[in-house]
């Protein structure tokens, strides 16, 4: 009983002990509640700040990435229609819903960024450069869709089918 008894009031005591010591080192100074409410003051001070770059940071993260993944993509559709000399009605298609569906994803990287700058301010860095990114790649859309439009369309060639052949009659051996 008495080494169970030790067991669980050692690691009690070697705590109250340790919380102590730091207590009554900061009693033993003579302006120590003093120094104590200066520590909390800027610790108040400083967190709100810091919490909200880091909310800032976390709400514009996801639209950043939207951003990069469409410049990348645009990127490569821009590479693309720089090696084609003609387009099929087909191709000219593709090429267009690619272009709509990567203007829509700016769209809603705008809507996002809007709902950000109403809760922290339109006038943050971060937002500022968020917003001057965004218009940046809608212009680079809008200069794909020019090179897009600049392509001749080609109507495909039809496909002509080739007459099978049909199995020449023997006459019959009676």
């Amino acid at each position: 009983m008495k080494k169970s008894l030790l067991k669980i009031t050692a690691p009690a005591l070697a705590i109250g002990l340790a919380l102590s010591a730091q207590g009554g080192a900061l009693a033993a100074s003579p302006n120590a509640s003093a120094q104590a409410k200066a520590n909390a003051e800027v610790k108040i001070n400083h967190a709100p700040h810091q919490i909200k770059a880091t909310n800032l940071d976390k709400r514009l993260a996801p639209v950043e990435k939207r951003v990069t993944s469409v410049n990348s993509k645009l990127s490569k559709v821009v590479v693309e229609l720089n090696t084609k000399g003609s387009l099929t009605v087909e191709e000219f298609e593709s090429y267009q819903e690619q272009l709509d569906s990567l203007s829509k994803r700016l769209n809603a990287s705008t809507n996002q960024l809007k709902a950000v700058s109403k809760k922290f301010g339109s006038s943050s860095p971060a937002i500022v450069e968020s917003k001057t990114s965004i218009s940046a790649s809608l212009g680079a859309i809008a200069g794909a869709q020019t090179l897009l439009d600049s392509i001749p369309v080609v109507p495909a060639a039809p496909v002509t089918e080739q007459p099978a052949e049909q199995p020449s009659e023997s006459p019959a051996t009676p």
